[in-house]
Order: C-alpha cells, then structure tokens, then sequence
C-alpha cells in the first residue's frame, strides 16, 4: 500500500525494532537509506510523519530523532515542522561528497602529496571531458572567468578566488555529476589554505595564460591536448606553492611534499 507520493505506508522495512536505543537508531536509519535508495523519491516528496515512522517501526521518538539526525547528516532526508512537517526527501548535491571527503582528509591526515596526485589526475580528466562536452555557455563561462583575471592583474587574493571560479566552470563543463562531485571536494580541501597566499606577479601571469590556452583547446574540442595542458598546470602550480614554503606542512610529513 501506498500513499499519493508513491511512498509505501506500511513499512515492510520498518519491522520492529528491538536492540538497544543506539543500535535500533542506526538500524532504522538503514532501513529507511535502503529504501530510498530503492524507490528514489523525487526531492521534496513527503516521506512520512515523525510520529507515524516511530509508530510503524515500534520505536520511540529518541531512536527516530537519533535515526533521521543520521539520515540528515547523510544528506536524504529535510525535517521540517509545522502543519505540513514530516520527513521529505532531498537532493542530493555534491556538497555532501565534498563534506565527507574534508572529514577523511582532517581526521586521518591525508599527506599533501596524496591530495596533490588526486587533484592532478581529476583536474586534467575535467580538462579532456570538457573539451568533449562543453557548451557555448561553458565556453563563455571560462571567457568571462580569464577576463576577470586579466582585470585583477596582481592581487593575489581575487585572483586565487577567481582561479577557483576556472576550475569550477571547467569541471561543470564536463556535465558529468560524479566528476563535479570529486572536483568540488579535492578543491575544497586543497585550496583552503591557498586562497591566502601571496603570489608572484610573473606567477600570476603564467597561470593567466594558461588559462587563456585551456579555454582554446576545450573550445576546438582538442581533448588529449587539454588534459595534458592542465597537468602542466596543476603540476607547476604545486610546485611553485611548495617552493614558495608558504603551504603548511603535509600531516605526518614535516616540510610538506614535492608532487
């Protein structure tokens, strides 16, 4: 049986429960992920009530709070309260891949030199997606973007912000979610500490030109020349950041990471 969403009213994923509060939480929040999972609610369709989920699943309101503050944390489900309040499904989006990848790198001091290697390897995949599928507002995304550049000249700070805007649109080019995801969070994580460096004017204007040359070949859809162009790119900018010894440390790793 269902309701008018579609959404099973009687939950044959939510037998009751019986472990221990901590235990029975993690187990209905399981339930409820699979069947997400399986049926795919479209974002915003009312899942249920918090009082019907406890009552269905035979649990009381601290397992259901403990289960869908599970449940949110993963980035499915929307509580909202009030007379229309219940338990709705939610996008999806890349944030949640990049919270989950900056929790990993913090918690178990992923060196630089790894967060170096994966960035390299996404960036120029982006680079040769791109210049597959990219459209003319992809293209005059990336123009508008080397532009700004120009127009910044020799300020560090907007320039690293625009260079993070770059990287952005070339990895959106690719119109593939699961790289944009993985782009977003090694991005994330990477240049959290560059966006205050200060960097050399002639630096500034080489990363300008190859932008400038990026932008070319993506837009003559010249795949294989793009991606070894941004592995230039990412490759000396490394490079220069870790012989500027402006970068901290790699976790584990005292004076940081040659690439």
């Amino acid at each position: 049986m269902a309701d008018r969403s579609g959404w099973p009213v009687e939950g044959r994923f939510l037998d009751k429960v019986v472990e221990t509060p901590t235990s029975s939480a993690m187990l209905l929040a399981e339930r409820v992920r699979k069947e997400i999972y399986l049926r795919r609610p479209a974002p915003g369709t009312h899942l249920f009530g918090l009082a019907e989920l406890g009552k269905r699943a035979g649990c009381g309101p601290s397992v259901v709070r403990e289960a869908l503050q599970h449940l949110s944390a993963d980035g499915l489900v929307e509580i909202r309260r009030g007379p229309k309040g219940g338990v709705y499904a939610r996008e999806v989006g890349a944030e949640i891949v990049a919270k989950s990848l900056g929790t990993l790198v913090s918690v178990n001091a992923i060196p630089r030199r790894t967060l170096i290697e994966a960035r390299l390897e996404i960036e120029a995949l982006c680079a040769r997606l791109a210049a597959s599928h990219a459209t003319e507002r992809d293209l005059s995304r990336l123009r508008s973007s080397v532009e700004r550049a120009k127009e910044i000249g020799a300020d560090s700070a907007r320039f690293a912000e625009e260079n993070i805007v770059f990287h952005t649109a070339i990895a959106e080019a690719t119109h593939n979610e699961i790289i944009i995801a993985l782009t977003q969070s090694v991005r994330d994580v990477f240049f959290e500490e560059t966006v205050t460096f200060d960097y050399r004017p002639e630096a500034l204007r080489e990363a300008l030109r190859a932008h400038e040359r990026l932008v070319e070949l993506i837009a003559a859809g010249k795949e294989e020349e793009a991606n070894r162009l941004m592995r230039v790119h990412v490759h000396e900018f490394n490079v220069y950041v870790l012989d500027s010894g402006q970068a901290s440390p790699a976790s584990g790793e005292p004076g940081g990471d040659r690439p």
